[in-house]
């Protein structure tokens, strides 16, 4: 990139009756046709009342030919001086010279004495010249002048000048504050803080500063500054104020140092578990003073909760405080109930053993968290639903009478094609016949079971109880078991027992006399049904075997 390397010199003066200049806070550039103030190309310095930099500027996109280079700047009161220009020629492929040494500087006041005609400035001789100097304003009245300057080189060219405005005013200095008075110590994050300086006479208005600038803001025209901080700031911030008293501003007062501190980084520990009655102890670092909430002032207290507890600490350093939390998780030591339901005939695995009959059992555990607990069990074992009936028929009339045990619903199926749900009913057949009927009894937790029989239907013949007839005994049993049939004649019987599932397991054909013997001692302990039929009786009975 073509860049075009320019020198100003911005000088203040004093005299002894007082001259004022502002601080130059702004500058900007543009090329031969003015974009209005404020729309040139922005310059970066340091704001000083004395500017003396070289800056570089693009000139890419410009023509070959002559162009015109100005430059102005703007002070702390908002005002633009006139721009000053410099002619210059772009000529493509151009060698470049080295500089040229400069050899004098000359300066003049107001109107221009003409080349070599201004107030001689003595200089080192170099390309560059960079240097301060004092005019004496003597014989000068007040207002506003222009100072203008310029430089020779060995080859006795002379510069374009350069100038700037200054004040002479008749007026005396306002007198120095003291310094600031507030709150020298405070932690980040703090509410606005005020600082207060002395009345000083003749003085329309303080201005206030606060350095660096990421502090915060001040803000103040009296002699009552408040500083808005700046959040997250921490570190050193620098307080002074000047008096104003409408011509000039006084001399800063001495600095006041504030110390702005970060909250303590605060760790407590250890978030732990802990059984029932065990004590831990909890630490906490990152300061020098220690609160925690059980009104314990040390850095490790001692904690035995009887349940999970929250303990917060707060921290205090530099007279910042912080605060942090840790969690005690309190495992109890308890007893575990747990219920479980089977059914007759299951079981239920619990820690690796079986249980089949209803009770409390206990198994001794360790938590996860290492407590040593209790579990407990309580075991219902619901009864499996048993299906039986009786009948009897007259011509094609039959009654069944349900028999069935822990059953809630029931389903017949009359071996016809033909369903019931009722509990008991008188069903009518069509025809004579031999039916198998099968009653289904229900429960809702365990299940089903069935009963199925053959069922005559005849007309002229009916089935008849047997009652008092037939007597089934010892009941319950503990293995043998006797019928005895009073005036049997020459009947045959037929004999069968049925499960509590529904399931025949001992049938047996008979020719009747007065007292029958089945051993059943090889069968399972539980509840049994017996039923027992001749051509035209019958009889069921419930049989238990211990």
């Amino acid at each position: 990139m073509e860049k075009l390397k320019i020198i100003f010199v911005f000088i203040l003066f004093f005299c002894s009756f007082g001259v004022f200049a502002q601080n130059l806070t702004e500058a900007e550039c543009f090329f031969d046709t003015d974009p209005g103030v404020g729309n040139g190309t922005s310059i970066s310095f340091t704001a000083n009342d004395t500017v003396n930099f070289v800056f570089d500027v693009s000139i890419t996109g410009l023509s070959e030919g002559f162009h015109s280079l100005f430059v102005r700047f703007k002070d702390d009161e908002n005002s633009w001086s006139l721009y000053e220009g410099r002619r210059f020629y772009i000529q493509p492929e151009i060698e470049t010279q080295a500089p040229a040494t400069l050899v004098a500087m000359e300066y003049f006041i107001g109107n221009d004495p003409g080349l070599g005609n201004g107030t001689s400035l003595s200089v080192s001789q170099d390309d560059t010249i960079n240097t301060q100097f004092d005019i004496v304003s003597t014989g000068i009245n007040t207002g506003t002048y222009k100072l203008s300057i310029r430089v020779k080189d060995a080859d006795g060219i002379w510069s374009i000048t350069e100038a700037d405005t200054f004040k002479i005013v008749d007026c005396d200095f306002p007198g120095q504050p003291n310094m600031p008075n507030g709150v020298s110590q405070l932690c980040v994050n703090s509410d606005n803080s005020e600082y207060i300086t002395n009345y000083l006479a003749d003085t329309i208005t303080y201005d206030w500063h606060i350095i660096p600038v990421e502090a915060g803001t001040i803000s103040g025209t009296d002699t009552i500054g408040t500083i808005d901080w700046e959040e997250d700031f921490t570190g050193i911030a620098r307080i002074f104020v000047n008096a104003d008293n409408g011509c000039l501003t006084g001399p800063t007062s001495d600095t006041l140092e504030v110390i702005v501190y970060p909250l303590p980084i605060v760790d407590a520990f250890p978030d732990t578990s802990i059984c029932q009655g065990e004590t831990v102890e909890l630490v906490a670092t990152g300061g020098t003073g220690y609160l925690w909430s059980t009104d314990e002032t040390n850095d490790t207290i001692a904690v035995s909760p009887e349940e999970t507890t929250v303990y917060s600490v707060t921290v205090t350093d530099n007279g910042c405080s912080n605060s942090a939390d840790v969690t005690v998780n309190v495992n109890p030591v308890y007893l575990t109930q747990e219920a479980e339901t089977t059914c007759e005939g299951d079981s239920v695995l619990w820690y690796g053993k079986y249980y089949s009959i209803a009770g409390t059992y206990y198994n001794n555990y360790e938590t996860v968290s290492g407590c040593d607990s209790i579990y407990q069990l309580y075991l219902m074992v619901k009864s499996l639903p048993v299906a039986s009936f009786t009948f009897t028929s007259n011509e094609l009339e039959a009654t069944f009478t349900n028999a069935s045990v822990n059953a809630s619903s029931y389903l017949w199926d009359f071996g016809d094609s033909n369903t019931e749900t009722a509990e008991n009913l008188v069903y009518t057949y069509a025809s004579s016949g031999e039916y198998s009927v099968v009653l289904t009894a229900y429960n809702d937790y365990c299940g089903e079971a069935t009963d199925t029989q053959s069922v005559s239907i005849t007309t002229g013949i009916g089935f008849i109880e047997f009652g008092n007839l037939v007597k089934i005994y010892p009941n319950p049993t503990t293995g043998k078991l006797y019928i005895e049939i009073e005036n049997p004649g020459n009947n045959d019987l037929f004999i069968r027992i049925i499960n509590v599932k529904g399931q025949v397991i001992y049938t047996k054909n008979i020719i009747t006399k007065p007292i029958e013997e089945i051993d059943l001692g090889n069968y399972a302990k539980g509840i049994y049904f017996i039923q027992v039929r001749s051509d035209k009786y019958y009889k069921t009975e419930k049989l238990i075997i211990e």
